[in-house]
């Protein structure tokens, strides 16, 4: 995602988190005496598998009678989930002109159902399991600016109390004390009339952990994973090339702007699986009667794809409520509705008897009204074709479906995967990546910009190789660079030595003192003339230089053998591309293996790469 698309995305993100914390404060109207335990040090006995609590007698009870109901003949016939929360924070909100205590736990654990039917009072809270006393990361994260998964994976109450606080602890009572001196550091105020409570759960926050996790999810992806969300996010749209939009309605559901929400999508499915009985529970504005709506909607379809099938049945629901007003707000969206609004056989509103006695005078004039009525064939004809006609591109759709389905199962097959969950398909291509990328550290000088990046290693790659190919052709220029000189040598030295000689110090010197030295001419008559001048320099040379001429083997050369060495090694010095080409031979050779490494490389990502495409693209 870009970075003004994760602003958004984090900042409902964060509001998700909010609203969780706030959702999972208990109003203090709604908390008993009997529900306020206070825990200190004489009620804990550490063991290896956890604390033992011993709950007050009196308490135990309370609990038994409020929470455990008998049937008739003394049976257990329910037993109310509740928690021991702990410790618990006192927050005081204001609403308008009032205020209101509530209170927020920072741990929970689920009562045993073992331990509100038996007489035992001792009750073991297993604080070094956190599967089963589980933190509120939202708590700690919006009241702390507390990262629970920051602390490390797995960390149960024991290692989150010794993490925050910054010390170990070897029993529950003396990390419980700390916990609440640190929350006290921490500028809250945690309540101390009691630092417990035994209670439904107010908020599993099931809703905040999972939008969070989608939020999170977006955000983790890379700008351009998808252009529409950021488009409509940012409203950054195109005055050359403006978006084409289409009116497509959601047929089969009342809705006609916006399609059912998650939840909503689960109970229609849950209709659709035969259940017979389904509740739906929701504050106002929450969506209630747009997916009973809907639900009348699917059932209204449902029966006419029966009767053209000549299959009819009943497809009849029932709708009821404790408060009429659910069931008014149904029957008073069909009346209103452009689409239904004539229909008034679609409903029968049931309550009292003065209420259903109207609803069968209506049915009567109904029935009295149809009665009157002709039968159209030719009307029902033309619609029932363009019922089969809709339901035929239903079927078309669904088709697709099933091909691409069928298409990505079949590439995630062929990528070599055991699984088909797409979480574990993208942890397979993320840990094959992470393969190439260890390979790809083991070639020397092989410089990824991007890591992580496919597209970078594949650019590297190609980079390296070209590298490579280049190295080896200017390594056979330089053979070919190396054979010619030896040839052409005034001596007989090999590449090797003609290389060092450019850097010997008697190469200048040499140069120097035979540079007027007659080659050819005239002037090869004076050599005998200045014999004796060149055999003193060569002399004085050879005393300074001993070691170059020992290890050139000079000795013993006449005057014009070393003058012919002193123009080669000149006309050498200045034909640079000569001498680089001649110095790359002293380089070590690069390594044919990496070469090959490199193409394996290569088709393993290109392949990868491949098969990722045909995954994301099936």
């Amino acid at each position: 995602m870009n970075n003004t698309t994760n602003v958004i995305l984090s900042a409902w993100h964060d509001y998700v988190q909010y609203s969780g914390a706030e959702k999972s404060k208990i109003p203090a109207s709604k908390v008993h005496e009997y529900q306020q335990l206070f825990i200190n040090e004489e009620h804990c006995r550490d063991e290896e598998s956890g604390v033992y609590l011993t709950v007050p007698a009196e308490m135990a009870r309370s609990w038994r009678r409020r929470f455990v109901r008998y049937d008739e003949k003394g049976h257990v016939s329910h037993i109310e989930p509740v928690s021991l929360l702990f410790p618990v924070l006192r927050c005081v909100d204001v609403e308008g002109s009032s205020t209101n205590t509530k209170y927020l736990p920072l741990f929970s654990f689920p009562l045993p159902k073992a331990f509100l039917i038996s007489e035992d009072n001792t009750l073991l809270l297993p604080v070094k399991d956190g599967q089963q006393v589980s933190a509120f990361p939202f708590t700690f994260r919006n009241v702390f600016a507390v990262e629970l998964a920051e602390l490390g994976e797995n960390r149960h109450m024991m290692s989150i109390i010794s993490a925050l606080t910054g010390q170990k602890y070897t029993g529950f009572f003396a990390a419980f004390e700390g916990l609440l001196a640190w929350i006290s550091q921490q500028g809250q105020t945690p309540e101390t009339a009691f630092n417990a409570l035994v209670a439904p759960l107010h908020n599993d926050d099931f809703t905040t952990q999972r939008d969070g996790k989608d939020y999170e999810w977006l955000c983790d992806n890379p700008e351009g994973a998808f252009p529409l969300l950021e488009k409509y996010l940012t409203h950054e749209h195109s005055a050359e090339k403006p978006s084409i939009y289409f009116d497509l309605p959601t047929y089969g559901l009342f809705e006609q702007k916006y399609p059912l929400g998650h939840g909503q999508m689960q109970a229609i499915q849950a209709i659709n699986q035969d259940e017979r009985l389904i509740a739906v529970q929701g504050a106002p504005g929450t969506g209630k009667t747009t997916l009973f709506k809907s639900l009348i909607a699917q059932k209204v379809v449902e029966r006419a794809l029966a009767i053209a099938d000549g299959q009819d049945r009943n497809c009849g629901m029932l709708v009821t409520s404790t408060a009429i007003k659910a069931v008014e707000n149904i029957i008073n969206d069909l009346r209103d509705d452009p689409v239904t609004q004539g229909l008034d056989w679609l409903w029968f509103q049931g309550g009292s008897n003065a209420q259903i006695k109207n609803e069968f005078s209506r049915l009567e004039r109904l029935t009295g009204r149809w009665r009157q009525e002709s039968y159209e064939p030719e009307r029902q004809q033309a619609l029932l074709a363009s019922l089969n006609q809709h339901r035929q591109q239903i079927n078309d759709c669904y088709q697709g479906y099933i091909n691409h389905k069928a298409l990505m199962l079949q590439s995630i097959s062929d990528c070599g995967f055991s699984t088909t969950d797409m979480a574990r398909v993208k942890a397979a291509f993320a840990a094959r990546m992470a393969d190439f990328f260890r390979k790809a550290a083991s070639v020397p000088s092989l410089l990824v910009t991007q890591p992580n990046d496919l597209f970078s290693l594949d650019v590297a790659i190609e980079l390296h190789k070209d590298a490579f190919i280049e190295a080896q052709r200017l390594r056979e220029r330089a053979w070919q660079s190396a054979i010619r000189l030896e040839s052409t040598w005034p001596l007989a030295h090999n590449w090797q030595a003609i290389v060092a000689w450019l850097d010997d110090p008697l190469r200048p010197t040499l140069e120097e003192n035979y540079s007027d030295y007659p080659r050819q001419g005239v002037r090869n008559l004076l050599v005998r003339v200045l014999k004796g001048k060149y055999q003193s320099r060569s002399d004085k040379m050879r005393a300074r230089y001993a070691d170059s001429y020992q290890r050139m083997a000079l000795t013993g050369l006449s005057h014009q053998q070393l003058a012919e060495l002193a123009d080669a090694g000149a006309k050498l010095s200045a034909d640079r591309e000569t001498v680089q080409l001649l110095k790359l031979l002293l380089t070590p050779e690069p390594d044919p293996e990496d070469l090959m490494t490199l193409e394996i490389l290569e088709k393993e990502v290109s392949e990868s790469t491949a098969s990722q495409h045909r995954v994301e693209t099936a």
